[in-house]
């Protein structure tokens, strides 16, 4: 899936391939590092030549296999966005008018009752 299909001209041995597979536990994970790692082996020599008609642009192919990992991320959900909620009294507003939300289990001041007076013993006038 990465396109190191070329068995005269191997990015990574099929040991490799293995060994990410063992590490990352799954295949798309070790998709993205095998990405990564041909990446970095074509940043050590990612120099642009031009020999007669012949161009070998390495830097190309660096920022291809840099774009591929990036892309993996995002199509098979691996990247991780955080996320704050409550930043703006709009998106507040939106978020607690949202009829198919699940409400929280608790709220700023759910347990405030009306009546029930100062209930603290040290600044209680009862």
């Amino acid at each position: 899936m990465v396109g190191d299909t070329d068995s005269s001209d191997k990015l990574l041995q099929d040991d490799e391939v293995s060994a990410l597979v063992s590490i990352y536990g799954n295949k798309f994970r070790a998709m993205i590092a095998a990405c990564r790692a041909i990446a970095a082996k074509l940043a050590r020599k990612a120099v642009d030549t031009t020999v007669g008609d012949l161009r070998s642009q390495l830097s190309q192919q660096y920022d291809h296999y840099m774009d591929l990992a990036e892309r993996f991320e995002s199509e098979y959900g691996l990247r991780v966005k955080p996320f704050a909620g409550g930043i703006s009294v709009s998106g507040k507003e939106a978020v607690e008018d949202d009829t198919d939300r699940v409400k929280p289990s608790f709220t700023m001041g759910g347990y405030d009752h009306s009546g029930a007076g100062d209930q603290n013993p040290l600044t209680s006038t009862q």
